[in-house]
């Protein structure tokens, strides 16, 4: 196991970090606890030289199936057939969103990138440019029309490309799917991951598969993609149907909001929230529903907003977004938005943002 010691160790300790970063300081997210007593058991297998053999025929788990999934027990032959169906099934999945390789995924697999430039600043600006328009494209239209939904959003990247990540898709009379997400990170490595997300839902959608598998197998897919590039993405996917239910499912996000004319509710997860997509290949997701009344908002938004700081270092946070939210729950969408974003502008004092904007408002209108 020496030579797989080293990428899997990376593995283990990026995953720990992110978990950490994950705790509840009243520990009360038992899943992230569990994740890390998982991850700690992994590392002292590894420096005792016991990591990786299998529980069955004793000798070593294939190093490929390791990085996806550094928690396997046993040989992907032993596994049971229903498990081994579902690898295999979104093997070729993997492969076809994995074309388009990030840098990190390209030297993760023993390929030395020779060193480029093109000597051209215009050069550069204009690649950067058809990026941007490429990344403009994948985008739904702002206003989406839509029979019992009035939706809207406001995309406001950082920079020149974002590592935010919005689709919306109508399904049946009535419903629309939603995808709304933030991959880690900032330009162009972030935004290359959104495009991966955007084609990795749009292939799992025609299954019309149901929300918690879609979202497990799109871990899973999305994990064989990023192998030990350290590359995740957290979601909130949703179908909202005609008659106001919201089925949703939180893979690390933040909570959106209800904004109702007796409050604003934040929608907690069915359990733990799930974990972010691409941090572990076996994790679960539960499905949480929420009924919007007519003339009811539901608020989803990206940390850009809740993480804003102001001159001395105060966070804007959920508090405040919730409060000018609710001030504003009956104007038009636009509005409604428009009035979130002013707010934080003047309390950051700035007419940028240091990070990626995008908040989305969907209103049940019929």
């Amino acid at each position: 196991m020496t030579a797989l010691s080293i990428p899997i160790r990376q593995v283990l300790n990026d995953r720990r970090e992110k978990l950490a970063a994950m705790m509840d300081p009243s520990g009360a997210n038992q899943a992230v606890v569990r994740r890390l007593a998982q991850v700690d058991s992994a590392l002292k297998q590894l420096d005792e030289g016991k990591y990786g053999i299998c529980g069955v025929c004793s000798k070593h788990i294939d190093e490929s199936e390791l990085i996806a999934n550094p928690f396997l027990t046993q040989c992907v032959s032993h596994l049971p057939a229903e498990q081994l169906k579902k690898i295999f099934r979104d093997q070729a999945f993997a492969e076809l969103i994995a074309t388009t390789a990030l840098p990190e995924d390209v030297l993760g697999k023993g390929i030395t990138l020779a060193p480029w430039s093109s000597g051209s600043t215009p050069e550069i600006d204009q690649d950067i440019k058809r990026a941007r328009d490429v990344q403009a494209e994948l985008m739904p239209e702002s206003r989406f029309h839509h029979e019992a939904w009035d939706i809207f959003y406001e995309f406001i990247p950082s920079g020149p490309l974002s590592g935010d990540y919005c689709d919306l898709v109508r399904v049946n009379p009535g419903e629309v799917f939603m995808m709304f997400g933030d991959a880690m990170g900032k330009g162009i490595t972030a935004c290359m991951t959104t495009c991966r997300l955007h084609a990795l839902f749009r292939t799992l959608l025609e299954l019309k598969l149901p929300l918690a598998e879609l979202v497990d197998r799109a871990n899973r897919i999305f994990c064989q993609c990023v192998q030990t590039s350290g590359h995740y993405a957290t979601l909130l996917c949703g179908r909202a149907t005609a008659e106001g239910t919201f089925e949703l499912i939180n893979a690390g996000h933040l909570p959106p909001l209800v904004l109702r004319d007796s409050g604003v509710d934040r929608v907690a997860s069915a359990g733990a929230k799930g974990m972010p997509l691409g941090l572990f290949f076996d994790s679960a997701y539960e499905v949480s529903q929420v009924h919007v009344a007519l003339g009811e908002t539901l608020l989803c938004y990206t940390d850009g907003l809740t993480e804003a700081r102001d001159a001395g270092d105060n966070e804007y946070g959920h508090d405040r977004l919730a409060k000018v939210a609710h001030e504003n729950r009956h104007l038009p969408l636009e509005e409604l938005v428009s009035a979130c974003r002013e707010d934080i502008a003047a309390f950051t004092s700035r007419s940028s943002f240091s990070d990626d904007f995008t908040l989305l408002a969907l209103r049940r209108i019929s």
